[in-house]
């Protein structure tokens, strides 16, 4: 128990109490995963209009296989000569939007848990996110972010992309007049269609669908951690004439990630060998046990949009506490004896990812507990190796 408490005090000392919110790439944070995938979306779409790969005087209209797709919305409502506006401002700058997406502008994008307001002439309004061009940085509101449809995100960060761009030689604020945009907010209208042109482009492209699948696959970010799997250990050795040499059973745990890399889990093993010896003398041996574990996680893959980018390993330290029971019998009578057992444990599990949050793990633990039945003369060894192979819930 001393173990346990020093542990916990050591975890309160060495994990930071805020997570950093500045988006750095790694998919370890909510939202990386789904901020990197829409980036990925508007660089090809932005890249094919580079390229000229669009129909002219099509660019910032509804195609039609989207008929019905709410995206459409800003883009029907346009003039002739402000869809006009729209692909050109859309063409001319598409440069300068690659850029900032290709991290040649030093643009950042933060994440943050708090409501966002944008002041206006009319005065302050809600918003999903709000830009500052002179600071060069986008804040975006994480919850309501993951909350909107892939294209939806597209149609967002085009739009806030779009206030970092001088156009008309000046940086855009969404309530004033731009061209043929004449309405109080003219030029909030004109990003929108620009925002709106750009998903448009990313339905039409398979952009969308191409990543439907690193969106879909379980994230590594995720807090809590529900662990079921079961587990043999087949070269058992203890001090006895009665050495069960094979056990199998189950284990299971709750873990909670107090930061990327730090958590702290709480679990429990069942374990039960068998084996007769002299043809006739039946031993067996059950072990019940729990365990509290400082953990660790390492990320070998570095591309958190790939499958083995969010694989990840798991090691524990930690603390074991239980009972043992161990039974012999033959065909004409049985004796019994129990013991307390304690002692360190050391675990590795690697957790591969599927899909909605389920995860594949397996690895191995490490039990440095002794014991002994007395009235059996059996005292076991330390050091016994479990390994184990099962599936997690991440939420």
């Amino acid at each position: 128990m001393k173990m346990i408490i020093t542990l916990l005090t050591l975890m309160t000392l060495i994990v930071p109490t805020t997570q950093a919110n500045t988006f750095i790439g790694n998919g370890g944070n909510a939202g990386d995963v789904e901020l990197q995938v829409t980036l990925l979306q508007i660089k090809r779409s932005l890249t094919e209009i580079v390229e000229k790969k669009y129909k002219v005087n099509q660019l910032c209209t509804c195609d039609e296989s989207m008929e019905g797709h709410k995206i459409c919305d800003a883009l029907k409502a346009l003039t002739i000569e402000q869809l006009a506006y729209c692909e050109k401002t859309l063409v001319n700058h598409a440069t300068e939007f690659l850029n900032f997406i290709n991290g040649r502008a030093g643009v950042q994008i933060l994440w943050t848990k708090e409501a966002i307001e944008v002041n206006e002439l009319l005065g302050s309004r809600e918003a999903l996110a709000v830009t500052q061009p002179n600071e060069k940085t986008i804040l975006l509101n994480r919850e309501d972010f993951l909350n909107l449809r892939d294209y939806e995100r597209i149609f967002l960060l085009t739009h806030e992309l779009g206030h970092l761009v001088k156009i008309e030689n000046h940086f855009l604020r969404d309530d004033e007049v731009i061209g043929p945009f004449k309405q109080t907010d003219g030029s909030r209208q004109l990003l929108n269609s620009i925002g709106a042109a750009v998903a448009m482009k990313s339905l039409t492209n398979d952009g969308i669908d191409d990543y439907k699948g690193s969106l879909r696959r379980s994230k590594n970010y995720k807090d809590n951690w529900f662990n079921l799997s079961l587990g043999a250990d087949n070269a058992h050795s203890d001090k006895s004439a009665f050495n069960i040499r094979t056990y199998s059973g189950f284990d299971f745990s709750y873990r909670y990630q107090l930061t990327q890399a730090f958590g702290l889990s709480v679990g429990g093993r069942s374990m039960k060998g068998t084996e007769t010896f002299f043809t006739q003398l039946r031993a067996e041996n059950e072990l019940t046990l729990w365990n509290a574990q400082m953990n660790y996680r390492l990320f070998p893959f570095k591309n958190p949009l790939t499958f083995w980018g969010q694989s990840h390993i798991v090691l524990g330290i930690g603390y074991e506490i239980g009972q043992g029971h161990m039974k012999l019998t033959d065909d004409f009578t049985s004796t019994s004896d129990q013991a307390d057992i304690s002692g360190g444990l050391f675990s590795v599990q690697y957790f591969i990812p599927l899909y909605v949050g389920i995860w594949l793990h397996g690895g191995v633990q490490l039990a440095a507990e002794q014991y002994e039945y007395k009235k059996l003369f059996f005292k076991s060894e330390a050091n016994q190796i479990y390994f184990n192979l099962g599936a997690s819930y991440a939420f």
